[in-house]
């Protein structure tokens, strides 16, 4: 999921990738989440400018996606992907879902599971 179409093309030249919401900006954000519940995708790859709005809009999806796994894109210092690769940065994926409602909850349960139980004193 990206904003606009030159986003997706320098996702699908730097990664591989080749299924893309485009936004359009990051005002239609509200406009995805009955599409992300009508196509059930197990993960997204969620990568919004790196400013105030895109910040924003992330923020509002990773509170209300309900996927397996979400991921982010490194852009390094860049704001968007098609900056990333022009200046011949190269992207790499990110694992962001744990900061979904479901992905802190399966965290916590699986570091709950690591503490050992301690049984009381006598």
């Amino acid at each position: 999921m990206c904003e606009g179409l030159f986003d997706a093309l320098s996702l699908r030249q730097a990664l591989g990738l080749r299924r893309f919401v485009i936004l359009g900006g990051t005002a239609n954000v509200p406009e995805v989440l009955p599409l992300l519940a009508r196509l059930q995708p197990q993960t997204v790859i969620l990568v919004l400018d790196r400013d105030q709005a895109g910040r924003e809009a992330a923020q509002y999806l990773l509170r209300r996606i309900n996927v397996g796994k979400v991921y982010s894109v490194d852009l390094g210092p860049h704001k968007d992907p098609n900056e990333a690769l022009t200046s011949g940065y190269e992207m790499s994926f990110i694992d962001i879902t744990h900061l979904t409602p479901s992905g802190a909850r399966a965290l916590a349960r699986q570091l709950l599971n690591e503490i050992p139980q301690l049984s009381p004193k006598r």
